[in-house]
């Protein structure tokens, strides 16, 4: 895909509105404050296009005032967030199935071109990454800190959802500067959180890995894969 046409799952700006609405902002006023920067896009279809989900996430932290909006994000985060991805991660029997589905499902998510998920070992403990490519950069695409947040928060929480555990972490680690009060994010997450290190990662122990998951549909799970 052109840099210009890369997209995501439409599930995400729905949640968005869902989260905006809990803090009393309709709908309707976040895309009329954002409508400059969402090119004619409107609520309709199945994917939305990157800038104008940055453009969303960008009026919806100025309309709210909630410099927050992304853990809160997390919080509220359910399968339908992500589209087939989500109910993907219900066929899965632990946490670590579901962790290893994402990479193959992520362009349900995100396009391919704007970002990947790595997963990978950092001593004794398992790291899971959001990691937006160079060539995105180069072309123009942005990457915005809400997003990022948003999207390391719905790992979190969506964890913590299906698997029905606390799911502690040994680190939160975001490649963006902190914001003024960073008192929320180590709240959230329940662990130190480093910013300006230069990725956006969850880190946590490896027995997690075995953690069943509570949420798992037996229906979803007995029908064949999607390849």
């Amino acid at each position: 895909s052109r840099p210009s046409s890369l997209g995501v799952g439409a599930g995400y700006a729905r949640r968005l509105f869902d989260v905006v609405e809990r803090f009393g902002l309709p709908r309707a006023a976040l895309l009329r404050h954002a409508a400059a920067g969402l090119g004619g896009w409107e609520p309709t279809g199945a994917r939305i296009p990157l800038t104008a989900l940055v453009a969303l996430f960008r009026s919806a932290m100025t309309l709210t005032g909630r410099r927050d909006l992304g853990l809160e994000f997390g919080r509220q985060v359910r399968p339908d967030t992500f589209d087939v991805l989500g109910y993907a991660l219900m066929t899965c029997s632990n946490l670590g199935e579901a962790i290893g589905l994402v990479p193959l499902y992520r362009r349900v998510v995100f396009d391919s071109g704007y970002s990947e998920t790595h997963i990978g070992r950092e001593g004794d403990l398992v790291k899971l990454c959001w990691v937006m490519l160079p060539e995105a950069s180069r072309a123009g695409l942005p990457y915005c800190d809400l997003l990022a947040e948003s999207l390391i928060a719905s790992w979190f929480g969506l964890g913590r959802w299906i698997s029905g555990a606390d799911m502690p972490l040994a680190e939160v680690r975001f490649r963006h500067p902190a914001p003024n009060d960073d008192v929320p994010f180590t709240s959230f997450f329940g662990c130190p959180v480093r910013f300006a290190c230069g990725e956006n990662a969850l880190l946590f122990a490896t027995d997690l890995l075995s953690l069943p998951l509570v949420q798992a549909d037996p229906v979803l799970t007995a029908m064949p894969s999607i390849s």
